[in-house]
């Protein structure tokens, strides 16, 4: 356990001094997003700095680990909004500043995932058909869900 949490700490630091480096490249945008059970789950999105595409901008959606929170995820997210994609992360439920409680990765969890997903796919200027998933662990399974359940056309698991 302990190489792999040090292997993410190392990247999480390197995205960190990236983001640095590109600041400004992209807008944040904080919000909640109404889930199951009339529960909310704290989230981060980022558009890039730049003019859509005439399709819109692809989406990625991207899911931390359980245990974490979507404050992990910031740093990943700034490179991808720099790169040119709309990019939105957020607490699961139970973790971070999200209201409900966990059911370790259950039907609850798969359902919010499907109002999270709505919601970005809602936001003005996104490509409903480019949106993907990236997650490790519990946003790992969370990719999984996605192409399962809700037409996500990639998912990168880790």
């Amino acid at each position: 356990m302990k190489p792999v949490f040090y292997s993410y700490c190392r990247n999480l630091f390197i995205c960190s001094i990236v983001c640095t480096a590109i600041g400004g490249s992209q807008i944040r945008h904080d919000a909640y997003i109404t889930v199951a059970h009339n529960d909310s789950v704290d989230a981060v999105y980022f558009y890039p700095n730049s003019s859509p595409p005439p399709s819109g901008y692809p989406a990625i959606l991207d899911v931390h680990g359980f245990g974490l929170s979507k404050e992990t995820e910031i740093p990943f997210c700034t490179i991808y909004a720099a790169k040119g994609y709309v990019t939105l992360a957020y607490s699961v439920r139970g973790h971070g500043a999200s209201s409900g409680l966990s059911t370790i990765m259950s039907t609850d969890e798969r359902s919010d995932l499907t109002y999270v997903l709505s919601f970005l796919r809602s936001l003005p200027d996104v490509d409903t058909n480019s949106v993907g998933i990236v997650g490790s662990s519990q946003g790992g399974l969370h990719g999984l869900y996605g192409k399962l359940y809700s037409s996500v056309k990639t998912a990168k698991n880790q």
